[in-house]
């Protein structure tokens, strides 16, 4: 099935919101990884640092797939998320005048990756740049009712107090008033990311709590899976 027969295909299936064109999507669909995994490492205390010495046996350099919590720290210390990545890479938008232009449509896509995500994925976003926010409560909302479990965002989001009323999980640089409406441009969805030097791509596990962020490349979940379960710590 080509790109534009499967894009048709979820749109018509109501998995496809619009806002954001085709040509800006790099996967509509990502590697899935399987849900028994999943579920086990959820149960796992300090999972990102249990992935992380796991990686470290096996001989894969840890440092790379990273992230301390002094960088991009969860929204409330005790958040927990374990999922499949799925992705978005923005920047600002170029400067314009915002009150002669107010019919623009935004280029936000808050909507677009809820539609498109499949349960018990984690949105990852690079937003290096963006000072104002990416996401707030509604966004939140939405992320939630659609099975995701998680979003981290290399950047920052708004209406802090409120997204912690919803429970939803959010790893993000800080918090701001500044909306990112008609401010911040989607470049692609789906496509590889880095968020502070560490790069994601679309279906690869990605562990987050107190301690940090861990990324495990998609090629070497099942391996890592397996040396964990072979020490019984999941």
């Amino acid at each position: 099935m080509t790109f534009e027969e499967q894009y048709q295909k979820l749109k018509a299936n109501g998995k496809i919101y619009g806002a954001i064109s085709s040509d800006r999507i790099r996967m509509l669909s990502v590697p899935r990884i399987p849900s028994n995994i999943l579920e086990k490492l959820r149960k796992v205390e300090d999972v990102t640092c249990e992935l992380s010495d796991a990686m470290d046996a096996l001989g894969f350099c840890s440092s790379i797939s990273v992230i301390p919590a002094t960088e991009i720290p969860p929204l409330v210390p005790s958040y927990r998320a374990v999922g499949i990545a799925v992705t978005t890479r923005s920047c600002p938008e170029q400067v314009f005048n915002i009150i002669e232009r107010s019919e623009r449509k935004p280029q936000m896509f808050v909507r677009d990756m809820p539609y498109l995500a499949e349960k018990d994925s984690i949105w990852v976003v690079e937003a290096r740049g963006c000072e104002c926010s990416h996401f707030g409560e509604i966004a939140a909302r939405m992320q939630q009712s659609r099975g995701m479990v998680g979003t981290i965002v290399d950047g920052m989001i708004r209406d802090g107090e409120t997204i912690k009323a919803t429970g939803y999980p959010f790893w993000c640089r800080g918090l701001t008033p500044y909306t990112g409406m008609k401010r911040i441009e989607v470049v692609e969805l789906n496509g590889p990311v880095t968020i502070h030097n560490v790069q994601v791509r679309p279906g690869d596990l990605v562990a987050a709590d107190g301690n940090g962020i861990c990324v495990v490349p998609h090629s070497i979940v099942e391996k890592v899976f397996d040396y964990m379960r072979g020490k019984d710590i999941c």
